[in-house]
């Protein structure tokens, strides 16, 4: 049996980890994250989880009653809600971390003679790309995903310790223009991008260097990676088999999104269809949606006129009504979004001021409200299983033949059944292989699978790994995998003619 040590650390203070692994009661620790669905849109990680029991009573390492109780006088420095935590595992000299995230929920259960342990969770980073919301995100023009990730992390106040990026295979004309600031979050954006991406991911990894990895691959990535790190052939303690009509798609419906933009920055995108007051000294926040100034639905902008024009754009007074004697005692700072503004006035008079007139914002703005979508359908399966239907929608493209070649593709890959191994279960200390193969393995490492019973025989991509540390340290690993492409196929200005490799368009 191969052995690995298992240290959980928390960040007690700056900078300094501290491993509490002597208070974690065996057997009740558990990790993971990744991307949990194995669908032709499962492309972006969920929220990863940690969950571990710690010793709350005097038999801890503090010898403290009370050490991991929030609030509680012997409570542990540094040791609450929203602290950083980690799992690295050390095997063969190299340290693997595996999980990196912060607190979430550290409910002490009572009573001086139950148990007197802490039930802790945590979640990873992507938690904050979920509860986040985006706000005024400037359009960007002919970028792709990985050009565009640095601004929308940039946006967000906790960034993960690391990225990783591959180059995206799409170009889009403009990016930001279609999303809903103060509503859509960060995760939501990702989904977004990479499903325009058509097939990149977005996910966190694990690494021998600090973990929480941040990782983007293209549409290529993945076809490009064709070194398996492990067989495992009959080695599975468990495989759970999926091959069900529940994952055929016959009928592929691709929306792509023509849109109009103004040829001049005259349209006035916002205006306030009432007078308010400003107090002496007072600072007010405005954040304003761009609306058709005809249909009053939300539309994007660019170009967005700025400084505002006195008398034009506002008119600022010592009374309601037109007065704009104030006009230069209000102070205007702007965060000028694609799809909205924020706007902080500050009357500077000595007395009270009325907005009279607007604030008005003008610019050009970009229309999408006609979507158009591209069918593709397997006629065969249809007739055999009844319409199974997928509808993409595609966002950031405005091209009929890209909108047909996504459907097509996407249709092709999901009309029949596949046999699929959701979950491959196996005990990572029974050979030095599977313990490499568990600690290298990462979501897009690339796997082979071999199991008799089931037939099962082929190449397969993790796309999510669990883990329990059972008593002894014990090392469970449970991968969601998803088939790897079948066919060799060509990518253009990439591979070369009697090399193998895969295709992507």
């Amino acid at each position: 049996m191969e052995t690995a040590t298992i240290a959980l650390e928390a960040e007690l203070s700056t900078g300094v980890w501290t491993d509490l692994a002597a208070d974690v009661q065996q057997g009740s620790m558990a990790f993971g994250g990744g991307i949990l669905g194995t669908g032709p849109m499962d492309l972006v990680a969920s929220t990863g989880s940690l969950g571990f029991t710690l010793n709350n009573s005097k038999a801890n390492s503090g010898g403290k009653e009370g050490y991991y109780s929030p609030g509680h006088a012997n409570q542990r420095s540094g040791f609450d809600e929203g602290t950083q935590v980690r799992v690295k595992i050390t095997y063969g000299g190299t340290s693997y971390y595996k999980w990196v995230g912060r607190l979430s929920n550290v409910p002490p259960r009572p009573g001086i003679y139950g148990p007197r342990t802490v039930d802790v969770e945590a979640v990873d980073w992507m938690d904050q790309a979920a509860q986040q919301k985006i706000s005024q995100l400037a359009i960007q023009t002919s970028k792709r995903v990985d050009q565009v990730l640095p601004t929308i992390l940039a946006d967000m106040p906790i960034a993960p310790r690391a990225t990783s990026y591959a180059t995206g295979v799409e170009t889009f004309a403009r990016i930001f223009d279609t999303d809903s600031d103060e509503r859509m979050s960060p995760m939501a954006l990702f989904q977004k991008l990479v499903r325009n991406e058509m097939g990149g991911l977005i996910y966190l990894k694990g690494d021998t260097a600090g973990g929480e990895t941040l990782r983007f691959d293209s549409r290529h990535t993945r076809p490009l990676n064709t070194t398996s790190i492990i067989t495992l052939d009959n080695t599975m303690q468990d495989v759970e088999i999926q091959y069900s009509r529940e994952a055929v798609k016959n009928l592929v419906k691709a929306q792509i999104y023509p849109k109009r933009v103004d040829t001049a920055a005259t349209t006035v995108l916002y205006e306030a269809q009432q007078k308010f007051p400003i107090g002496v000294g007072q600072s007010m926040t405005l954040t304003l949606p761009y609306r058709d100034p005809t249909t009053a639905r939300p539309i994007s902008a660019s170009d967005v006129v700025y400084p505002l024009v006195a008398d034009s754009d506002y008119k600022f007074g010592s009374s309601e009504g037109t007065a704009n004697d104030l006009n230069a005692s209000l102070g205007i700072s702007a965060t000028i979004g694609g799809n909205s503004t924020r706007l902080v006035l500050t009357n500077n008079a000595s007395v009270i001021g009325w907005m009279n007139l607007g604030p008005k914002l003008r610019g050009k703005g970009i229309y999408a409200y006609d979507p158009q979508t591209l069918e593709s359908k397997d006629t065969t399966s249809i007739n055999k299983r009844g319409e199974l239907t997928l509808t993409v929608d595609l966002e950031q493209h405005d091209s009929q033949v890209k909108g047909q070649a996504f459907a097509d593709y996407l249709k092709n890959r999901n009309s029949v059944p596949h046999k699929v191994p959701r979950g491959v279960r196996f005990l990572a200390n029974r050979s030095a292989p599977l313990m490499t193969a568990a600690l290298q393995g990462e979501i897009s490492s690339r796997i082979t699978l071999k199991e008799s019973a089931t037939a099962l025989n082929g190449d397969y991509f993790i796309n999510a790994v669990h883990f329990e540390i059972a008593p002894g340290n014990l090392i469970w690993p449970t991968w969601t995998v998803v088939p790897a492409e079948t066919q060799t196929l060509f990518i253009w200005n990439t591979s070369h003619w009697n090399i193998d490799t895969y295709w992507a368009f």
